[in-house]
């Protein structure tokens, strides 16, 4: 096999791994609506990532002893496929994070529903983004890349107001609000990951990475 059909292989391999990833973001999120009922979902969800992001990573190792590429793109694109492949098996954990939070919160105080709202609608947002930043990386786009980036940057920026909300509630919903927040920062810390994700495809193709705002 050629490096470049190898690296076609293990960019088809990482999109489908960022694929899974934001159905578990999406499964994590619903946990806050059913009161942490998938939390345990999410972690055996999140173990499956963990073995194919072993399994990639692998792969990219062995290419790496492998090969002699004499072109600077080949490098880069298995540099990028690493740092992906450890943000991706990152957002895993984050997603685990995010259900647990929804069991330790319990029942949801009266006056949550619009914070509850806010922290699943952004959730699904950065669900989103992982699969448009997939595409980019699949199809080794760097247009695309640029757009999942500025879609995950802007699902990041709306946890803003999840933060907001959560503050304006009252004092006795502090247990709640609490696990909330610390929720809502696990989905920026995610959406910062997609947003890595798709600047790695830009990376590759130019050598240089254009920020999302």
């Amino acid at each position: 096999m050629s490096p470049a059909t190898a690296l076609t292989d293990i960019r088809r391999d990482l999109a489908e791994i960022a694929v899974y990833v934001s159905y578990v973001i999406d499964l994590s999120v619903t946990a806050w609506q059913d009161e942490g009922s998938d939390a345990a979902r999410v972690a055996d969800a999140d173990r499956e990532v963990d073995d194919r992001c072993r399994g990639l990573v692998e792969r990219i190792a062995g290419a790496h002893t492998r090969w002699e590429l004499p072109y600077a793109p080949h490098v880069r694109s298995l540099v990028a496929a690493t740092v992906a492949t450890v943000a991706i098996e990152r957002t895993g954990d984050l997603a685990v994070e995010v259900a647990q939070r929804s069991e330790r919160a319990g029942a949801q105080p009266t006056g949550a529903d619009a914070a509850t709202g806010a922290l699943v609608e952004g959730g699904h947002s950065i669900a989103d983004a992982f699969g448009a930043t997939a595409a980019a990386t699949r199809d080794a786009d760097p247009i695309k890349a640029l757009a999942a980036a500025e879609k995950a940057a802007a699902a990041r920026d709306r946890q803003t107001e999840v933060h907001d909300i959560v503050w304006r509630l009252p004092s006795e919903a502090r247990q709640w609000a609490t696990q909330a927040l610390l929720a809502s920062r696990c989905l920026e810390r995610a959406a910062a990951n997609a947003v890595e994700l798709a600047e790695r495809v830009i990376w590759v193709e130019y050598g240089a990475r254009t920020r999302a705002a």
